[in-house]
Formats: structure tokens, sequence, C-alpha cells
């Protein structure tokens, strides 16, 4: 079981997000308290690809969250969320961005 940290720089992303989908606070608050390495599609060295549901639509057509994990006390934090409506997939230099921004604030 992990503990989860939610950073500022995910927040941003989190709220233009659920602007549209109020029940997406919940579903990630419950994906991520459950978080395994099982369900979970491992992207690179601790950093796994979880899919949540999008109200109406189910996992496939709802949203994808990039998760780091911090192994210095069992901590994950979100690095980003989108759309797959929105979005297909994200590459490797958005991944990289973003993990660079959460990296700042959590300082590791």
């Amino acid at each position: 079981m992990y503990d989860f940290w939610i950073t500022k720089y995910f927040k941003k992303q989190l709220k233009k997000a659920s602007k549209k989908d109020k029940s997406l606070l919940e579903e990630l608050r419950k994906s991520l308290k459950n978080f395994t390495t099982k369900g979970a599609i491992s992207i690179a060295s601790n950093i796994y690809k979880i899919r949540l549901r999008k109200k109406g639509q189910g996992k496939s057509g709802g949203y994808r969250i990039y998760i780091l994990i911090v192994e210095l006390g069992k901590i994950i934090t979100p690095i980003c969320i989108y759309s797959k409506s929105n979005k297909e997939s994200i590459t490797q230099e958005e991944l990289a961005l973003h993990l660079e921004m959460v990296r700042k604030e959590i300082e590791i």
C-alpha cells in the first residue's frame, strides 16, 4: 500500500479535467488509494500509467494518469492526467517535461 501526494502542478491539471467530470476526483482518490504496480502499465523506471473511467464512457475512453513511485517511504505522486478523448497518448518529451515539473516540486 502506498501513501500518495498531490503536487500543485498536478492539481492544476486535475482542476481543468474535473470541471467536465465531477466524479473524477473520487475515481482518482480510489485509484491512488488502491494503487498497485500489478494493475498499472510500466512506462519507465518507477513510472506507471493507470486508466480511470470517465463518467458514461468507461476506461477505454476515460483518463490516463502517469504516476511516479518514490521508493523512500512508499509514496506515489501523479505526474499528469489527460482525457483519452482529447489526446490519444503523450510523447516521451511531454512525459519528461511533466516529470521534471513534479520532481522540482518534490525535490528528488
